[in-house]
Formats: C-alpha cells, sequence, structure tokens
C-alpha cells in the first residue's frame, strides 16, 4: 500500500471501499476461514483526532488514533463509546489540521483496565457524501 497525504483534508478518505459491519465487535465481514475481507489495509496513523458528537450532548472528544484505512478510523476511548453514535471528525492533531469527515461508530470493544490501550476500543466508519 502506498503513502497517503492524509494531511489535506482534500485527500481524506471516503466512503468507497469501507466495509459493513457484523455483530461481534467486527469492522468487516468475515470471509472463508474467518479472515477479514477488508478492502483496503490499515496503517499507523499516530495522531489524535477531535470528534463532535451529534447526540443529546454535543460535545467533543479528542481520540487516539491506533490506525487507519480508506474506510475509517480504529480509535481509543478512556470511556466505553456505543455502536451506533455520529458525529464528525473536525481536526487532527497534533498538527491541527482540519477536516470535515462525518463518521459513524460500527463496533466498539471495552478492553480490560490493564490493557495498553486502555478501556475501550472503537471502530468509526467514514460516511456521507
Amino acid at each position: 500500500m502506498g503513502a497517503r497525504d492524509v494531511s489535506n483534508p482534500s485527500h481524506a478518505p471516503t466512503l468507497e471501499g469501507a466495509a459493513g459491519s457484523v455483530p461481534g465487535g467486527h469492522a468487516v465481514a468475515p470471509g472463508p476461514n474467518g479472515a477479514e475481507r477488508r478492502r483496503s489495509e490499515r496503517a499507523p496513523f499516530p495522531a489524535r483526532v477531535v470528534v463532535a458528537w451529534r447526540d443529546g450532548a454535543g460535545a467533543c472528544e479528542t481520540h487516539a488514533v491506533l490506525d487507519m484505512s480508506l474506510g475509517g478510523f480504529r480509535l481509543h476511548s478512556d470511556h466505553e463509546v456505543p455502536v451506533g453514535r455520529v458525529g464528525r471528525a473536525v481536526q487532527i492533531l497534533p498538527d491541527r489540521t482540519a477536516v470535515d469527515l462525518d463518521v459513524l461508530v460500527v463496533w466498539s470493544v471495552r478492553k480490560p483496565a490493564d490493557a495498553s490501550h486502555g478501556s475501550c476500543e472503537f471502530g468509526v466508519r467514514f460516511v456521507g457524501d
């Protein structure tokens, strides 16, 4: 997989190639022998993303990006993030790059308190135009 310029919003990933969600905490449907049918590879993306959630609280939260693909981010949170939550990614840190990406939480998995990434990993899919 070649390098991608994700610092420029015009190069931000789109829904094309995004995988669907299935029950059980998987962001993609399993293929033969339980292998993922991911349409694009995951790539490390050492950054944080600011998400403006669209629920009643309307809170902005910053989450560590564990990796990304053309279809979305795998993120970390210190609290549980429910499947189905909708928001907008508005900024990539630490360089404060402005982005405008609608996101949908498609899976969320609680992690043990002593896990290296804390209490919750979740996947967001890029949605929208």
